[in-house]
Formats: C-alpha cells, structure tokens, sequence
C-alpha cells in the first residue's frame, strides 16, 4: 500500500507503528462509560455476558498493543482493579 493510505492487518493499524484504531479506542471508552453509569450487573443483562470480564478482556487486549493508553483507561476506571 501507498503511504498516505491505511494499512490495517487484522484490524490494527500497522504503519509506522502497531497501534488501534480511533474508532476501536472510542467504542471501547464508550462501553466502560456505559458499564460505570449503567451499572456493571445492567450492562451484563443487555450484552448476555459479565460485562466486567468483557472489559478486562478488552483492556488485556488494549494493553498487549499499547500498554501506555490501556495504563491510561485503568486510571479513569478504577472500577475495574476491584
């Protein structure tokens, strides 16, 4: 691929460094603002799945990309360390 074009490998984008998405990165924030709202037990009910291990699925993930943002998000949700 061109160089002002995106290049994205398995949904990550890869060019001059790996890193996600803005679009992934705000629909993460969105889902762990919903779960801190919400409530984590309401947001189980409308997913079908424990919201809780949903978000530290998804920070695990964030964090093996880019430890330094997924740092970042567990400061804002201390709801999660619990």
């Amino acid at each position: 691929m061109r160089s002002p074009s995106r290049q994205t490998v398995t949904g990550l984008l890869v060019n001059n460094e790996v890193r996600l998405s803005k679009k992934d990165l705000r629909r993460l924030r969105a889902f762990l603002h919903r779960c801190s709202t919400k409530g984590i037990d309401t947001v189980s009910q409308e997913i079908g799945k424990d919201a809780k291990l949903v978000a530290k699925g998804s920070i695990a993930y964030v964090q093996m990309i880019s430890p330094s943002i997924a740092e970042k998000i567990l400061k804002k949700n201390q709801w999660m360390n619990n």
